[in-house]
């Protein structure tokens, strides 16, 4: 290729890397409320095709948890979700990995049945595994109240 049509071509490559990057970034956003809408109605068959086997994750309450199977574990032992709302407010992507990053506010009740709201952030690690996305790890934390 001559060099003045080399040129020529880079916006084109620009604009081309640019929809294959939009499009995994809307991949991921998809499969964001994918998995927000599955965690709410627990459900494992949903979660069982998005969650890496090995997943690991960092809770609001500061426990790690290990494997598909013990999230599972966790979610079905842990207090049913009232509302759970997600904002993915920027996703990043390296190759085949994607960061999502955001906040969330899930409400629940306690033991005296009196309403809890809690205000999170989140970062979420999705690999890409065999050509699909996987949710290989995610850590949440609550907003500290001022």
């Amino acid at each position: 290729m001559k060099p003045d049509k080399l040129v020529a071509a880079i916006p084109m490559i620009v604009m081309v890397l640019t929809c294959a990057a939009q499009t995994e970034e809307a991949q991921i956003r998809n499969l964001e409320n994918i998995e927000h809408k599955a965690m709410m109605a627990q459900d494992t068959a949903i979660l069982a095709t998005i969650l890496a086997a090995d997943i690991l994750v960092t809770t609001p309450a500061n426990k790690v948890i290990h494997g598909r199977d013990n999230v599972f574990a966790m979610k079905k032992a842990g207090p049913k979700f009232l509302s759970f709302e997600r904002e993915v407010e920027q996703v990043a992507i390296k190759g085949d990995i994607a960061i999502s990053v955001g906040h969330e506010t899930v409400v629940t009740l306690d033991d005296s049945n009196t309403k809890v709201i809690s205000s999170r952030r989140f970062t979420n690690i999705w690999i890409k595994q065999n050509g699909t996305w996987k949710l290989a790890a995610r850590h949440t934390n609550e907003i500290c109240k001022s």
